[in-house]
């Protein structure tokens, strides 16, 4: 039984192996899908989705199976057109090269100028795009663009069309056709482009402004344009040379003071203050003209060389102003007797002195003498202390180092206290007077400040406030005085151009008699006197006024004898002036004209002044110093004139016999008194 069992198997397998024979070996296109094969449809034909060689094909049998498979961009799952992947199976863009839907074209590029533009929509006019060969211009219906799209003719375009007179395909000028497509000469009223003109007046005339050559025509060129006013034209811009610098003849008699003239009244009549020929009319001319004041000598008191005068004061009780004057190694009183004579009394000799001031800082009723001695850190503040004859007394402390300095009664108590400038720090600061001795600093500003300080009453209310020059700034600077050593931040008034150095000189003085005190300094950059009036309030407006020269005002006074105030100038001859001392007179307004009066000989170098009656004669004198040559103090005498008749006071002329025996008589008494006291000494 069991044989039977084994065998039947045998047999089974042996019946079919000898039926089918041997197998065939798996191939591409049996329809199978074998090892190595991504597809088998049954063939080996390409086009039908499998390729020959059982590989899928783009937009085969696979695409749509929402698979993306090999060579297929997409698969959405279906094979539909205008959904963004197409029936292939490929994105559906512009640029593609297939005419999707919603493209009127595609041709494959990116190129937004060969027909079909990169939005893939037909050539359209209007949308912002030349679109070649369809489209030369685009938007439509400007002046170069017509309705389709096709360029017109324009200026620029290199063809010579309409009312254009030239067209040189470009749209510049200064190159014989304007920006308008206008031939370009000069004369066309059409200033060039390029600047080959400087104007275009029109036409091709000289003398308005605008020459034949299309050049402006100034004062200067060097030629005459009437047209223009002009009366000369010497090819500069110079004063000087009979041409000024506006392009007029200048004339003497024409009320311009021009270079080469002393003075120039408008007219060319003699005797009224200024000649014919615009020179001097006035002192030493030889003609004595109506109201003339002029020196009658000119006297020399021997001193020690450089000094400076400082002030005036009675120093020994007589009752006449004395001078008091100081270098860098003397201080010196120049005591005055009374007959036109001073003579020297020294003080103090040593060096070197810094600054000198007067006031009485005792209290004491006498005029005492302050002054910085020293350099530096080893400066001290020496105050001599007068008994009321004329002796001094020295009391020194040493102090920090101080450059100018003032003496003014700053906080009401009926003494003088100061106010200092510091030397090596910079700044300003103030010392209380305690009874005949400085209390210590209190500092007023820290901003650096020049080597000059004035004090005055510039707001009305009775106390001294401050003024200074500062060079850092160039400009003037107030202080206004609160009270109780306290002062305002400074207001400044700048100098235009400025002033020049730390030694500016400042005066304060009422000007222009308005009862408030103005301020002088110099800017000898431009050669003018400045002039800060002050209007009130502690505010100040600038007046310029030119001098030709470098000078500084150095005193204030009635020069003329007409009632309102003059400013002495001092000039420094080795700087080209010849006239050390001259005189801004003031015609009553507050404007000054430089006077054609020579008062001091040439060659002098004045410094500052003072002025004071040295012959208790009712005239009042004027004291000066050199600073070389000579090196002496002098006085200038200023008498009085005859007056018209009927103006009064004839009895006080120069001309009158009694007065002059009558001054005679006086010279001799004060004389024997000065002998007197010389022995006495």
């Amino acid at each position: 039984m069991r044989r039977t069992l084994l065998i039947i198997p045998l047999l089974v397998l042996a019946i079919a192996c000898g039926d089918e024979g041997p197998t065939k070996p798996p191939a591409c296109g049996d329809g199978e899908l074998s090892e190595g094969e991504i597809c088998d449809d049954g063939n080996t034909e390409d086009g039908d989705g499998c390729s020959a060689g059982c590989v899928p094909e783009q937009g085969g049998e696979a695409c749509g199976n929402g698979v993306v498979d090999p060579l297929e961009h997409c698969d959405d799952g279906n094979k539909l057109n205008g959904d963004g992947c197409s029936a292939t199976c490929d994105l559906e863009s512009c640029g593609n090269g297939v005419v999707d839907p919603g493209e009127d074209c595609d041709d494959g590029n990116g190129i937004n100028l060969d027909g079909c533009p990169n939005d893939c929509t037909l050539a359209k006019c209007g949308n912002g795009v030349i679109e070649a060969p369809y489209e030369t211009c685009d938007p439509p219906d400007t002046a170069v663009c017509d309705s389709q799209c096709q360029g017109l003719p324009f200026c620029g375009d290199g063809e010579l069309e309409g009312d254009e007179e030239c067209d040189d395909g470009n749209f510049f000028g200064g190159d014989g056709c304007n920006s308008a497509c206008k031939l370009e000469f000069c004369g066309d009223g059409i200033t060039n482009d390029t600047g080959h003109e400087q104007c275009d007046d029109g036409n091709n005339e000289d003398g308005d402004g605008c020459n034949s050559l299309c050049m402006y025509e100034t004062c200067g060129d060097g030629i005459l344009q009437t047209g223009l006013f002009e009366t000369c034209d010497d090819g500069n811009t110079l004063g000087g040379d009979g041409c000024r610098s506006n392009c007029t003849l200048e004339v003497c008699g024409d009320g311009v003071l021009d270079p080469n003239e002393a003075c120039d009244d408008g007219n060319v009549v003699d005797n009224d203050g200024c000649g014919n020929d615009c020179t001097s009319d006035g002192c030493h001319d030889g003609v004595t003209n109506p109201d003339e004041r002029c020196y009658t000598s000119f006297s020399s008191f021997p001193g020690p060389s450089d000094l400076m005068i400082v002030g005036k004061a009675d120093l020994d009780g007589d009752g006449r102003v004395d001078v008091v004057a100081w270098s860098s190694e003397h201080l010196v009183w120049f005591r005055n007797f009374g007959d036109g004579s001073l003579g020297a009394r020294p003080i103090f000799s040593g060096a070197p002195i810094r600054a000198v001031a007067l006031g009485d800082v005792d209290v004491d009723g006498d005029t005492d003498v302050v002054m910085t001695f020293g350099q530096d850190m080893a400066s001290a503040l020496v105050i001599w202390t007068n008994d009321g004859a004329g002796h001094f007394t020295k009391i020194q402390t040493p102090d920090a180092p101080i450059g100018a300095f003032t003496l003014a009664d700053f906080d009401g108590d009926g003494d003088p206290d100061l106010a200092m400038m510091l030397d090596v720090l910079g700044g300003l600061i103030v010392r209380e007077n305690m009874g005949g001795t400085f209390g210590p600093p209190k500092t007023i500003s820290t901003n650096p400040e020049g080597y000059v300080i004035v004090a005055g009453d510039l707001d009305g209310d009775l106390d001294p406030d401050l003024a200074s020059f500062a060079p850092t700034t160039n400009a003037l600077r107030f202080y206004q005085n609160l009270g109780n050593f306290s002062f305002a931040a400074p207001i400044e008034v700048p100098i235009p151009t400025g002033a020049g150095s730390f030694s500016a000189n400042v005066l304060l003085d009422d000007i222009d008699g308005d009862g408030l005190l103005d301020a002088l300094t110099t800017d000898g950059l431009q050669d003018e006197i400045v002039i800060a009036r002050n209007t009130g309030e502690f505010t100040f407006a600038l007046q310029e006024v030119p001098v030709g020269k470098d000078a500084s005002p150095v005193l204030v006074i009635d020069a003329d004898a007409d009632g309102d105030k003059d400013i002495f100038l001092s000039a420094d001859v080795q700087a080209g002036d010849p006239q050390g001392l001259s005189v801004l007179t003031n015609d009553g307004t507050g404007t000054f004209a430089l006077g054609a009066d020579q008062w001091v000989p040439e060659g002098v170098w004045t410094g500052p002044m003072v002025s004071l009656d040295l012959e208790q004669d009712g005239d009042e004198d004027v004291v000066l110093n050199t600073l070389y040559g000579a090196e002496r103090a002098r006085v200038q005498r200023t008498p009085r004139v005859c007056p018209a008749p009927g103006r009064g006071g004839e009895r006080f002329c120069q001309n009158d016999p009694a007065r002059r025996r009558g001054r005679r008589w006086r010279r001799r008494r004060r004389a024997r008194r000065r002998r007197r006291l010389d022995r006495a000494e």
